[in-house]
């Protein structure tokens, strides 16, 4: 069964299947913050690179800034109608799970963050790690019975974590349907 890439900037574009997990990245996907999206990251990184000269101490420092912002910063729901979306999984006999890259020391923090969206979520459906597709390989091996779903749904922002996770996955593609969901979010 092929992996199959699809891009989209609506939620509402993504298959509702039966006997399928799905997988949501949270930030710039189910929610963001006025003043510091993927643009914000960009040009932060530029100018500090231009200052510092230093990656490192760059990516550290807009790190910082950004931990600065979530603290204090209420998120923006970037789909409105996402608790509909989440009740169709259900309905249709499949399930999901939150997979962000956040640090987990941010686990009561990001929970705040959704149930400030109205989104309420039993805390163990939510996954920390930057390295998406080898957390969800620890996942299938030890939280998850992947052999419950026919399709294994995959949302996120960035470009690197659907390859990272395609990579990874590619070993379940002979049982399993994978779609992986590239979403653009329209920064306004």
């Amino acid at each position: 069964m092929p992996i199959i890439l699809n891009i989209i900037n609506d939620i509402n574009n993504i298959l509702i299947l039966p006997k399928t997990l799905y997988i949501f990245d949270i930030d710039e996907v189910i929610l963001t913050f006025t003043h510091s999206n993927d643009i914000w990251w960009n040009e932060k990184r530029k100018n500090y690179l231009k200052l510092y000269y230093d990656i490192f101490m760059t990516e550290n420092m807009i790190y910082n800034e950004w931990i600065n912002i979530m603290n204090t910063t209420k998120p923006v729901l970037l789909i409105n109608n996402f608790n509909d979306i989440l009740n169709k999984i259900t309905e249709n006999n499949s399930n999901y799970i939150f997979l962000t890259a956040r640090k987990p020391f941010l686990k009561k923090l990001t929970i705040l963050h959704l149930q400030y969206c109205n989104i309420n979520i039993d805390d163990n459906k939510i996954f920390f790690d930057k390295e998406k597709g080898n957390k969800l390989l620890e996942l299938f091996n030890n939280n998850i019975n992947i052999y419950e779903y026919n399709n294994i749904i995959f949302i996120d922002d960035l470009i690197e974590n659907i390859n990272n996770v395609n990579d990874k996955l590619s070993i379940y593609s002979n049982t399993h349907n994978i779609l992986l969901y590239n979403f653009l979010y329209l920064h306004k």
